[in-house]
């Protein structure tokens, strides 16, 4: 059996100087449990963080442009997902 994170927006902030945040929810697609641990990382960076135990993170500090995100979590499928953030 394939197993595909899904992952919830709960905010994209954006601030007056052009840093934003991504907080988000990640748990499984199928049962909606979160998933504690699961990482999130900005593609050819070293920049993310990883879940806390309700499932959620946020990473801070990502200046305006699009940006793809790795979520990742032992035993399922890695998700790559493009988001932009624009301070408008």
């Amino acid at each position: 059996m394939e197993l595909i994170f899904l992952f919830i927006l709960i905010g994209l902030t954006a601030y007056t100087n052009a840093q934003n945040s991504l907080t988000v929810t990640i748990q499984d697609k199928e049962t909606k449990e979160v998933l504690p641990g699961a990482t999130c990382l900005i593609k050819g960076t070293s920049r993310g963080n990883a879940a806390d135990i309700n499932g959620t993170l946020t990473i801070q500090k990502i200046s305006d442009g699009s940006r793809i995100f790795v979520f990742s979590y032992i035993g399922y499928k890695t998700l790559e997902k493009e988001i932009r953030f624009s301070g408008n």
